[in-house]
């Protein structure tokens, strides 16, 4: 356009008003195609060119770790419950055979001294609390998890195991 415009104002003469006019808005024109050109250029090298590169190249990784992350809290949430599931079934019928010990326990007491019966209890409570820890130790491993890499310190893994039965008052959980 410029150009034309240019042309078109030497051929009515750059002597005339309309000639010399037409020959300025040229020129003009000329150089905003020019700058449009040069910021089109400069837009395409600083932000479209990089852009692109990022989703060709960075935006597929992403998107990869992305899958993989999902898919590990997928398995952290499934492990969490099967140790959560295997923890319950562990722990009801255990509770039971305790119950049904101390019961029979009870039963006879009158032909068993005081001091045998306390310590039938704590035997059996302890065989218990070993029991728990077993049965958790297991799952943990079979899970491939190691309760001092896991960072579980003895007394949160003994509170995990003993549901918490062995925990003072003035403790803490």
């Amino acid at each position: 356009l410029g150009t034309d415009m240019i042309e078109a104002g030497n051929e009515f003469g750059t002597e005339t008003p309309y000639g010399s006019a037409l020959i300025r808005v040229g020129q003009s024109e000329q150089r905003l195609g020019s700058l449009e050109k040069e910021y089109i250029q400069s837009t395409n090298q600083g932000m479209i060119l990089p852009l692109q590169s990022f989703l060709d190249g960075e935006m597929k990784n992403i998107m990869r770790e992305r899958r993989v992350l999902e898919n590990k809290r997928l398995d952290l949430d499934a492990a969490k419950n099967k140790v959560k599931k295997e923890r319950k079934e562990f722990m009801q019928p255990k509770q039971m055979e305790v119950v049904d010990s101390r019961a029979a326990l009870n039963q006879t007491a009158p032909s068993c001294p005081p001091a045998c019966c306390g310590s039938l209890v704590l035997s059996i409570s302890s065989l218990a609390q070993q029991a728990r820890q077993l049965l958790l130790r297991r799952v943990l491993q079979a899970l491939g998890i190691r309760p001092v890499m896991a960072g579980v310190p003895g007394e949160i893994f003994d509170y995990l195991t003993t549901g918490g039965d062995n925990i003072s008052a003035d403790e803490e959980p």
